[in-house]
């Protein structure tokens, strides 16, 4: 037994030695590189990440991505000062999806320096916000039908109606399952933003048509075919009503204090003027305040008339009324 562990070791030692030379070298070399890298200054760096749609790479025709998380983040880097110049300011990683992704409808990419495309000499030291450890997508599969149209509102000027008529009654869509059958099976109809005409047809006389391409409000579906709006604008006649309103005071608290106003008549008649369709709706009690301002030179037992003014819409036209104005000193103990 003690001959075979001795020929075990004699032929352990030969080999150790055999071409000790080149052994000797290649430790050399080898704690010559550790003490070269241990000993370079390193740096941190902020690389900005940014992940968009066209950063997934692979994705079937009939499906679409419905989230990525995180879309932005920050990482810090740790670099050799040598190579910190180089070290990118932003970041859009290519994120390929596996074949099989369409099975789970969703894939994650573990964040590391190769996803980024970082060289091996470069340390990820921390996300910012914390904790990233991972780029995830999701997928769902792409169904089109057909959905209703609501008719859109229109803003006009004042003087201005609209009628409008929307080419099409339903319209194309497309979009992901998940969003999509529930909107269709709800029968939700497709919504678009207001036109806004205000300002660019206050001038019409008569009658005058507008035809308006749509503009979808976003929604959890992708609308396929243009449509167009044919809106007919009409001007409405002004008309004259007028409002019997109390006459309100405003004037100096000092003067309100040490004086009566009387006014003569306290209530006056405005001729008010405007569209049909909107004084057809004003309410006085609320919409108007009838008031005179007192000047400041105003002399007691003086009558003035003073112009009678109007809290008012901006859209009416006022005649208002004068009224006789006196000062009268209060009595003792009023």
């Amino acid at each position: 037994m003690s001959g075979w562990v001795q020929k075990l070791t004699t032929d352990l030692v030969t080999r150790m030695t055999a071409r000790w030379e080149l052994k000797l070298v290649a430790l050399v070399t080898a704690i010559a590189l550790w003490l070269y890298t241990g000993s370079q200054s390193r740096v941190e760096r902020i690389v900005a990440v940014r992940i968009s749609e066209s950063s997934v790479v692979g994705v079937p025709d009939d499906w679409q991505i419905t989230e990525l998380t995180p879309r932005e983040f920050n990482v810090t880097v740790n670099v050799p000062v040598a190579r910190s110049d180089a070290a990118p300011e932003f970041l859009s990683p290519r994120l390929e999806l596996r074949p099989d992704a369409t099975k789970d409808g969703k894939q994650s990419f573990d964040l590391t320096r190769r996803l980024l495309g970082l060289g091996g000499d470069v340390l990820i030291v921390h996300t910012d916000p914390q904790g990233i450890r991972a780029i995830d997508v999701r997928l769902d599969q792409v169904v089109a039908t057909e959905l209703p149209i609501e008719t859109p509102q229109v803003l006009v000027g004042t003087g201005v109606e609209a009628t409008v008529q929307v080419d099409l009654t339903v319209v194309g869509g497309r979009g992901a399952r998940g969003g999509f059958v529930p909107a269709r099976a709800a029968h939700t109809r497709v919504r678009f933003a207001p036109v806004d005409l205000a300002g660019q047809v206050d001038d019409v006389a008569g009658e005058r048509v507008e035809r308006v391409t749509l503009t979808p409000i976003l929604a959890p579906y992708r609308v396929v075919n243009p449509v167009v709006a044919t809106i007919t604008l009409r001007s409405i006649p002004a008309v004259k009503r007028g409002v019997p309103l109390p006459v309100r005071i405003l004037g100096a608290r000092e003067v309100l204090g040490a004086f009566d106003v009387e006014l003569s008549p306290p209530q006056v008649t405005v001729d008010l003027g405007g569209p049909e369709n909107l004084l057809k709706t004003l309410s006085p009690e609320s919409d108007l305040t009838a008031y005179v301002r007192l000047p400041a030179d105003l002399e007691p037992n003086t009558p003035r008339e003073l112009p009678v003014q109007l809290f008012a819409p901006t859209w009416l036209t006022v005649d208002a009324p004068r009224v006789r104005v006196t000062l009268k000193a209060k009595s003792p103990g009023q």
